[in-house]
């Protein structure tokens, strides 16, 4: 991904010493970060855009493929060989670890007369307009924001944590552009967390009104002949509200990106949302359950610019590890497989949750062969072996039937 999660990964890589190939499926770099007009701590996106492209594009450990597409991965840590697809002709690229920067999309509203009204947009789309210019301000008097379209229980189950704080930026953008402006934002819990206190703190000083909705008692945006207006319930004062309004900005939170094919190419398991998932939410934050996979950004789930940037970086010191070791220390409690009772029958190799095991022409049959370097011990494979061909190290199939007939006192028959 060559979004600013990936840019910041291979940048971090590569000033380390070491090649990187960023891979991007669109024509341009930028990812998320070419729609936003300033970040949160007031810099002009755009810049820093071209800032980091301008690095990447430089740097002579880097090579970028554009309007590329990640066919097929396989191997292990170390070891890993992708196929990459671009302008009809593909690419074989050997390398030893992945950083999934797959990034996000925006989710569309399906409510709130989106789609039907010029003056209906999202913040993202706000952002692009004031980004042009602010002439399309020249008569407005009262804006609207609505938080949490589509999340927290309906088209998306998650809290994109971001948009509240997207939402009081943009709040103070307007301020600043038209000071006159009223601006009222509806909302269900404000989650500007950490330092985004202070955006908070200070667009209430400005004047803009925030205004709490329940979940059972959502605003309406009602459409007339003259403009719209937006009928909402104060639980404040107990009363319906009705504002005349120029502009209705939706804060619509991150749906994921097209993950699932690369999920099952990889074999990197996804989160109920559609994102991936990592290893350990405290001990392997930006690791997946397969060895040599990293994953940072929008991929792993909605974040801030600086949050991704941190998380991308944070993978890319922990990709490094196996790459400046030059070797990995192996788990002593693998799958070992008996080539003669064999069958090549393939249950194995499409069970296995870390793609280590593969099968191999042996002879005019084909036979599974276990790569120890990725094999994590779990079992699955032995269970289902319909030969019994394949034992743990350290529990043998006679340890165990031994074991179990040394505890029946009155022994017991193999089945």
């Amino acid at each position: 991904g060559g979004g600013a999660a990936g840019m910041s990964a291979a940048l971090s890589i590569a000033d380390q010493g070491y090649k990187v190939v960023l891979v991007e499926k669109e024509k341009d770099l930028g990812g998320n970060l070419k729609r936003l007009g300033w970040t949160c701590d007031g810099q002009d996106a755009s810049k820093v855009l071209k800032d980091m492209i301008k690095k990447v594009k430089a740097h002579k450990n880097i090579d970028v493929l554009t309007n590329a597409q990640v066919e097929s991965v396989s191997g292990y840590v170390g070891n890993f060989t992708s196929t990459v697809s671009r302008g009809g002709k593909t690419d074989v690229i050997n390398h030893g670890v992945v950083v999934l920067a797959t990034g996000g999309r925006e989710y569309k509203p399906k409510a709130y007369a989106y789609g039907e009204s010029t003056r209906v947009m999202t913040q993202l789309e706000l952002e692009e307009k004031l980004s042009r210019g602010k002439a399309f301000l020249k008569n407005a008097k009262n804006v609207v924001m609505i938080q949490c379209v589509g999340s927290r229980g309906e088209d998306l189950t998650h809290c994109s944590r971001l948009c509240c704080t997207q939402a009081v930026k943009n709040a103070l953008k307007l301020k600043e552009v038209k000071p006159e402006l009223n601006i009222y934002v509806f909302y269900r819990d404000m989650r500007t967390y950490g330092f985004y206190e202070d955006l908070y703190r200070e667009a209430r000083k400005k004047g803009v009104k925030f205004i709490r909705y329940s979940v059972d008692k959502k605003p309406e945006v009602i459409k007339q002949s003259r403009g719209i207006k937006v009928k909402a319930y104060d639980e404040l004062i107990g009363d319906y509200l009705e504002i005349p309004a120029n502009l209705v900005v939706l804060s619509t939170g991150i749906a994921p990106g097209e993950n699932e094919e690369l999920s099952k190419i990889i074999k990197a398991p996804l989160t109920s949302e559609g994102f991936f998932l990592e290893a350990h939410a405290k001990l392997r934050p930006v690791e997946v359950a397969v060895d040599g996979v990293y994953l940072c950004g929008l991929a792993h789930g909605p974040k801030t610019l600086e949050e991704s940037v941190a998380q991308a970086k944070a993978a890319a010191a922990k990709a490094t590890i196996p790459l400046a070791k030059g070797k990995v220390a192996v788990a002593p409690i693998v799958s070992r497989v008996n080539q003669d009772l064999c069958i090549g029958c393939g249950i194995c190799e499409s069970l296995c949750p870390f793609n280590a095991i593969t099968l191999e022409k042996v002879g005019k049959r084909k036979k599974a062969k276990t790569i120890t370097a990725s094999c994590k011990g779990c079992g699955i494979c032995a269970s289902h072996c319909p030969t019994i061909a394949i034992s743990m190290g350290g529990f043998t199939d006679e340890a165990i039937m031994a074991q179990i007939h040394a505890f029946s006192p009155d022994g017991c028959e193999e089945a």
